[in-house]
């Protein structure tokens, strides 16, 4: 029979690489909160931040498109050797850019950027080329086309800048080119990324009906406008960045305006999810965290005055409260179900594996909930009072809640690996 399911090793390759590179970095906040408090584009605070961003976002979003293809998008993504030679290239280059951050040798950084965006190209283009065959709405197919052109704008910038550093021969001010680089990336490739592809999954998830017509065009037209915008604005220091400031927060409304829609609407869900439905929580408080980083942006961008402390809780609410919550949140129901027809393939379609509600552990689950639920204020606050010993508190109990989803990917990645026995 025709494999229907998305390929087996290389996801869970993914996420594994993945997931060290968050424990990572908080490992290294934790143990040196020194080292992260400050100026945030310090050599030591960017070896962290390129941990999140690349290691930590990027990889998970890469390995989740080759289980979303066949589940959620309608096309199919196999794993060949130049998808393997990719995955090297790319964990190698996320790894390289914080390392070399971290000894501070820009030059290092110039070239695994170069590899970041030889990778870029290749996974955008199949990625692309795949969603063009997909059954899919064109909207979805729009946000993913546009996020990868902003990956690769990204790390063509910070591949410039990296130089710049070394030899300087931008024009402008480097650290206003370094905002537009960040924004690039964050909004750009993830809240661009996560928000073509949430059309599809939050309404499997939460359940709910999908949202049709035009808001899911406009929001990756104002995303587009509003990320190109910032870019433009900093880099040449134009009044521009006000109004693309603007746009991303409307696009970023109109997004969340949908999702209440969604939750005002619900479907039933099934008959054993377990209750609460803890990824749902996880979910819900990422929404709520990516509204409070947007209320923030828009302060500081207007704000003639500019505040290091606020800046640096603006990335603790994006990156760990908003991106890394709703990657917890949606993996915990795309793990199982993948674990889970991955079994039923290995079956040949012969008997059905374990529930994926049934897969895991539950207290696992609670306790990445909480820990993540306390951590990201604690951290946040800590950062913000510049208190060594809080920020080193938050990270320790974010570490704590990220170990403990680790391990329940680990038992549920062994259903994926058993090969029921037909009955």
């Amino acid at each position: 029979m025709t494999r229907a399911a998305p390929p087996r090793a290389l996801p869970w390759a993914y996420f594994a690489f993945s997931h060290l590179s968050l424990l990572l970095a908080l490992f290294i906040t934790g143990l040196w909160p020194d080292e992260i408090q400050g100026f945030f584009l310090s050599p030591r605070p960017l070896a962290v931040v390129h941990l999140l961003t690349l290691g930590w976002l990027t990889c998970t979003i890469v390995g989740a498109t080759y289980v979303v293809a066949p589940i959620a998008l309608g096309t199919e993504l196999r794993a060949r050797w130049y998808d393997w030679l990719a995955f090297l290239a790319l964990t190698f280059s996320a790894w390289g850019v914080a390392a070399h951050f971290w000894m501070e040798e820009y030059s290092g950084v110039a070239w695994s950027g170069l590899l970041v965006i030889a990778c870029t190209i290749g996974l955008g283009g199949k990625i692309v080329a795949a969603l063009r065959r997909a059954r899919c709405p064109g909207a979805l197919k729009l946000h993913v086309g546009l996020a990868y052109f902003n990956l690769g704008l990204a790390a063509t910038a910070g591949m410039l800048l990296a130089i710049n550093k070394y030899a300087p021969f931008l024009t402008g001010r480097h650290l206003q080119i370094v905002f537009g680089h960040a924004h690039l990336g964050l909004v750009g490739w993830g809240v661009m990324m996560v928000v073509g592809v949430g059309y599809r999954l939050l309404p499997m998830y939460l359940p709910a009906a999908p949202p049709k017509g035009w808001p899911t065009w406009t929001t990756a037209i104002l995303f587009e406008v509003g990320t190109i915008g910032l870019l433009a604005g900093f880099w040449f220091d134009l009044p521009i960045k006000h109004a693309a400031a603007l746009c991303l927060a409307a696009g970023i409304g109109l997004f969340l305006f949908q999702v209440v829609a969604m939750l005002r609407h619900p479907r039933p869900p099934p008959k054993k999810m377990p209750r609460p439905d803890l990824g749902r929580l996880h979910t819900l408080q990422a929404l709520l965290y990516l509204l409070l980083a947007t209320g923030l942006g828009l302060f500081l961008t207007f704000d003639p005055d500019w505040h290091i402390e606020w800046t640096m809780v603006y990335g603790v609410l994006a990156l760990l409260g908003f991106f890394a919550q709703l990657i917890i949140g949606i993996t915990a129901r795309l793990f199982p179900m993948f674990s889970w027809l991955e079994a039923w393939v290995g079956s040949d379609y012969k008997k059905l594996p374990t529930s994926p509600h049934a897969m895991g552990m539950r207290a696992l689950l609670w306790i990445t909930l909480l820990t993540w639920t306390i951590g990201v204020p604690v951290l946040a606050w800590g950062l913000l009072k510049s208190e060594t010993r809080v920020v080193s508190t938050g990270a320790w109990i974010l570490f704590t809640g990220a170990t403990a989803t680790a391990l329940n990917g680990i038992l549920v990645a062994r259903h994926s690996w058993q090969r029921p026995r037909a009955s």
